[in-house]
């Protein structure tokens, strides 16, 4: 039997493994349908948090206008709680994006239903498992969009990021492309390329947490077929 000093040692030394800070991607979901509302049935979330744990649900949201400038997205429900929105980007009558995120204490699995002010063409989404924020709850530190046109890539530029932090970032393009690569800044990766219809193609990225703060980062968005794109990226 280990000295009770020693086993003391070693539930303080898991405790703090346990509340190690940490980011995942999850899974991407899309519809092509017309409508208002989506759910997102049963959405993977990951791991519910353990004792002394904080588990957020990050949801990065595109959704193709349908033509129409004036579509806005309400709000949006993550395994049955309210959402906080960050600042949406929209390029007008193409692709608009936003991130949700929202605590989320229990359960693997949930929905996800965005709304929206009135019917758009297509949605599609990613959720991402954030753990053990110190700033738990608090929105972007950054945000950016940029949008390019005849071409086969393009930025966010400006994008400041702190030592532990992460950005989330969506591309939306007007027609079909191949899967798009992301770049800009360590470990940045393009994690879904969904495809719900032929006019409304959406590409979801992150990078992992920060070894070290850095500002006036651009998150690229690269492809192989011209086309006009649309992107927006969030700092956290």
């Amino acid at each position: 039997m280990l000295p009770f000093s020693q086993v003391f040692a070693l539930g303080v030394n898991n405790a703090a493994v346990a509340a190690t800070p940490s980011i995942t991607f999850r899974t991407g979901y899309s519809n092509g349908a017309n409508a208002s509302s989506y759910t997102f049935a049963s959405c993977d979330f990951g791991a519910a948090p353990g004792v002394g744990e904080t588990r957020e649900v990050f949801v990065t949201i595109e959704w193709y206008q349908g033509a129409v400038a004036t579509r806005t997205l309400s709000s949006v429900t993550i395994g049955g709680v309210a959402a906080a929105l960050e600042t949406p980007y929209s390029s007008g009558v193409l692709q608009a994006m936003c991130v949700a995120r929202a605590v989320v204490p229990t359960g693997a699995t949930g929905d996800v239903v965005p709304t929206f002010s009135a019917a758009v063409a297509s949605c599609s989404i990613a959720t991402y498992r954030v753990m053990n924020r110190a700033n738990v709850g608090m929105g972007a530190s950054d945000s950016g969009s940029a949008s390019a046109s005849g071409t086969t890539s393009g930025g966010v530029s400006g994008i400041d990021v702190a030592a532990g932090g992460f950005v989330l970032s969506v591309a939306g393009w007007n027609n079909t492309v191949s899967a798009p690569s992301m770049s800009g800044l360590t470990g940045a990766t393009s994690d879904v390329f969904n495809t719900p219809e032929n006019t409304g193609y959406a590409a979801h990225g992150s990078t992992p947490l920060q070894a070290a703060a850095s500002a006036g980062n651009t998150i690229t968005w690269t492809w192989t077929t011209t086309r006009t794109g649309f992107m927006a990226a969030w700092a956290f």
